[in-house]
């Protein structure tokens, strides 16, 4: 009998307790719907929307979000047109200049105040006898002097005869000459190979020599000579003379004081030597 309670008294305490853990879950159960409730309405009257989309998100649903973003920006870049309105830029590196500024120095500012040098040609001379004089004068009016030396060369014609003599008969050809000449100039001898031709002198033009070859052509047969007109070619050494350097001011002083010697009337204001 007394077994038999105390099972009974077990099997009595166990359906307490399950009946018991069953009211707890209950409970439990409601304070969380409770919960929930309560949240629902929080965001309700707040005016808020409840992410539940963005809490239960996959990963590859946020990754094609990500591609969208990437697909509207292109869209916009192509609205813009970015590319067509962009320069385009060269590969190739671009060299800058950079120049140094620096402070000015006298000499421009002498420059924009007087100008540039100026020279004086005074005389070209061929003997020394002509530079001895011309620098005697510039001397004395206490200038200074600036020599330059050339070789310049000058072109002429000779009228000359086209035959050789020996020293007699060049001396008859001449007496022939004067006789049935009485327009053009003197004749006389020019050893050539110890010989002799008749040459009737040089001229700068070759028009000058061609008028005297036609005049002794009428001539002929009466001298039986023939001339030709030979060109020339003579190269002779120049000193030209130069006073200076000047600014222009004093230039034109110098050049009023030379050209009062009748020797210099033809003196000029250069810029180069």
């Amino acid at each position: 009998m007394a077994k038999r309670n105390l099972r009974s008294t077990k099997t009595k305490l166990s359906a307490k307790n399950v009946e018991k853990g069953k009211g707890n879950k209950i409970w439990i159960f409601l304070f969380l719907l409770l919960l929930l409730l309560l949240i629902i309405c929080a965001y309700k009257f707040l005016d808020l929307e409840i992410p539940f989309d963005d809490l239960f998100k996959e990963p590859d649903l946020v990754e094609e979000s990500l591609d969208n973003i990437q697909v509207k920006w292109d869209k916009k870049e192509e609205e813009l047109d970015i590319s067509e309105d962009m320069p385009e830029v060269s590969s190739e590196v671009l060299e800058v200049k950079v120049k140094k500024i620096t402070q000015p120095s006298a000499t421009p500012r002498a420059k924009r105040k007087f100008g540039k040098k100026k020279y004086i040609k005074v005389e070209d001379c061929v003997y020394s006898t002509c530079k001895k004089e011309v620098l005697k004068i510039l001397k004395q009016e206490e200038l200074p002097i600036i020599q330059r030396k050339y070789t310049k060369k000058t072109r002429y014609f000779e009228l000359i005869s086209d035959s050789v003599y020996n020293l007699q008969r060049a001396k008859q050809k001449i007496s022939i000459l004067n006789k049935y000449n009485k327009n053009v100039g003197a004749p006389y001898m020019v050893a050539y190979k110890n010989r002799y031709k008749i040459s009737f002198g040089q001229f700068p033009k070759e028009e000058t020599g061609m008028r005297m070859k036609t005049s002794l052509a009428e001539l002929y047969p009466k001298i039986e000579m023939n001339f030709v007109l030979e060109p020339r070619e003579q190269k002779y050494k120049v000193t030209s003379i130069f006073v200076g350097p000047f600014n222009q001011e004093k230039a034109e002083r110098v050049l009023d004081l030379l050209q009062s010697y009748p020797d210099f009337e033809s003196s000029e204001i250069i810029s180069k030597l």
